[in-house]
C-alpha cells in the first residue's frame, strides 16, 4: 500500500486462501490484527520469489531495492546495496549512488526474479542491476533508452525491459556496455545498452503491460486507447495511422525474432481498456484446478478472460 500526502507507505503480508476456502480472503486465524510494515520510501512494484520454502518478495521503492520476508506473524524488511562507484566509496556511501535531489537515481520501478539468489531492478534514471542475496553484492548490468517500467525473464539469461513506447531483450551474459557513470535518459547524450533482439512493431502510445511465456515462445501486451494528437494527422505522418479499432486488442509476439505473430486472438476486440496480461504454463496441477495447456489470462475493466492454447 502507497497511500496519504504523508507518505504513508506500508506493507501488509496476508495469506492466500486453499483451494477450498472458495476465494475466502479473510485474515487466518493465528493474525490477532492485519500487519502493517510501515516504510518510509513509496512503494513502486513487487515480485514474489517462484522457488522456495517461505515467502520472499523483492520490492522495488523510492528509495532503493528492498526485500520481504518471512511467514505469520514475523516478517522482516531489509534494503539492500546499490551498485557500487568510486564515487561512492570516497565519499563513503555504501549504498553505492551519489546523493542529490534526484530522486531517479535511488527509485526502483521493476523488480524481477532471475533465479531463488537474484534479483534484476530497473530503475527510474534507465539503470538496471542484478543483487545476489548470497553475496549482499549488487552489480549494474544494463542501461535502458528510456525509465525501466517492467523486467520479465525469458530463461536464467535472457530478461525483456519495457519503457516509455520501447520493448527490448537482452542476454546478461554478453558483457556490459553503453555503461554511464551518471544516466540521464532525458538526456541527448544518454546511451544505452545494446539490445539481444528489439521488438519494432511494439510502440503503444502509453506504457502498456506484457508477459511471457518461455513454454510458447511468445510474448503477449495490450493495445491501449490512443489519446487524440492535437493535430489530428500527427500519427499519419510520423507514426502512421492507428484507428479506434486496432485499440483493446491483443498483440504476440516471437521471442526468438521479436516479430508480430498472427493469431485470432489479436482479431478480438475488447469494449473495455486491457489492464493486464499474464501467461500461465501447461504445468498446472490437476488436482488443484490448474490449467492442463498454456494459458492468457486478459483483465478488462472487471473481468478476466481465459484464452487457452
Amino acid at each position: 500500500m502507497d497511500s496519504g500526502p504523508e507518505g504513508d507507505s506500508f506493507l501488509s503480508p496476508r495469506m492466500l486462501p486453499g483451494p477450498d476456502d472458495q476465494g475466502d480472503y479473510q485474515w487466518p486465524s493465528f493474525f490477532s490484527h492485519p500487519i502493517r510494515i510501515r516504510t518510509t520510501p513509496s512503494l513502486w512494484c513487487s515480485a514474489a520469489c517462484p522457488i522456495g520454502d517461505k515467502a520472499l518478495f523483492a520490492v522495488g521503492t523510492s528509495n532503493g531495492l528492498h526485500t520481504l520476508e518471512g511467514f505469520g506473524s514475523h516478517w522482516t524488511v531489509s534494503q539492500k546495496p546499490f551498485p557500487s562507484d568510486g564515487h561512492s566509496r570516497k565519499h563513503g556511501n555504501q549504498q553505492g549512488f551519489r546523493e542529490h535531489g534526484n530522486s531517479s537515481h535511488a527509485s526502483v520501478s521493476a523488480v524481477e526474479w532471475l533465479n531463488p539468489d537474484v534479483i534484476a531492478s530497473g530503475m527510474r534514471n534507465s539503470s538496471i542491476f542484478l543483487h545476489d542475496l548470497r553475496s549482499g553484492g549488487s552489480a549494474a548490468r544494463l542501461q535502458y533508452p528510456h525509465s525501466v517500467t517492467k523486467i520479465r525473464k525469458v530463461d536464467p539469461y535472457r530478461i525483456l525491459a519495457s519503457g516509455y513506447n520501447s520493448l527490448q531483450m537482452f542476454d546478461i551474459r554478453f558483457a556490459p556496455n553503453g555503461l554511464q557513470h551518471k544516466p540521464k535518459p532525458t538526456s541527448r547524450s544518454h546511451t544505452s545498452t545494446r539490445p539481444y533482439i528489439t521488438f519494432p512493431e511494439y510502440s503503444p502510445d502509453i506504457i502498456s503491460d506484457f508477459d511471457v511465456s518461455p513454454e510458447l515462445g511468445l510474448l503477449a501486451s495490450g493495445i491501449y486507447p490512443s489519446p487524440s494528437p492535437i493535430w489530428p494527422y500527427s500519427k499519419v505522418l510520423i507514426r502512421g495511422f492507428i484507428s479506434a479499432s486496432d485499440d483493446r486488442k491483443i498483440q504476440l509476439f516471437s521471442l526468438q525474432t521479436g516479430e508480430l505473430v498472427p493469431s485470432p486472438l489479436s482479431q478480438y476486440q475488447y469494449s473495455q481498456p486491457i489492464n493486464c496480461v499474464s501467461f500461465e504454463s501447461g504445468e498446472g496441477d490437476f488436482g488443484m484446478g490448474g490449467p492442463h495447456t498454456p494459458s492468457l489470462l486478459i483483465s478488462s475493466k472487471a473481468t478476466v478472460d481465459q484464452w487457452v492454447w
